[in-house]
């Protein structure tokens, strides 16, 4: 009778964990103020610190942020630094409509769909680690909130499989 009730528990945990990461939609923030243009603060350069917590909450690592942007014709190219990473991330990105851009990460093959709306950002992708001479795709969500005209909240959740596995949270600064 433990085993059923804890498995339930556990369904019940997945459930909740998984409406919460999935039905979260860019278009809920259309009217939110003050709304973001991320190209525009992305070209002043933004700098903030952050840190990185594991599926439990703990505080893995601090570090510092820096994206830097350049533009080569229609394309406007990032690049992404973090003190805590060894490598930098350049996204490449091409504006489709008002408010969505065709992503290409330099770590990933696939191009993704970045969408823009009041004042938040939003990508979804995934990144190929290797664990134990095994490969594995780990989704990752992130988030721009700009919280004032002077500084955005981004928010990177990571999991495998719907799984939390940890979150990056940093305050960049224009």
């Amino acid at each position: 009778m433990g085993f059923i009730i804890r498995t339930l528990i556990v369904l019940v945990g997945l459930l909740y964990l998984y409406y919460n990461y999935i039905f979260v939609s860019p278009i809920q923030f259309s009217d939110l103020e003050p709304s973001i243009d991320f190209i525009q603060e992305a070209k002043a350069g933004l700098k903030g610190d952050g840190f990185t917590q594991d599926w439990r909450g703990k505080i893995t690592k601090q570090s510092k942020f820096e994206i830097e942007s350049s533009k080569s014709g229609k394309k406007i190219i990032f690049t992404e630094s973090d003190s805590g990473d060894s490598k930098n991330t350049i996204w490449v990105l091409n504006k489709i409509n008002k408010n969505q851009y065709k992503v290409k990460l330099s770590n990933s093959e696939k191009e993704y769909v970045a969408e823009q709306y009041g004042n938040v950002f939003h990508i979804s992708y995934e990144e190929n680690f290797k664990i134990f001479g095994y490969s594995m795709n780990l989704s990752i969500s992130r988030w721009f909130y700009l919280l004032d005209n002077q500084q955005i909240l981004m928010i990177s959740n990571q999991n495998f499989y719907g799984i939390p596995l940890g979150s990056t949270k940093a305050v960049l600064k224009s």
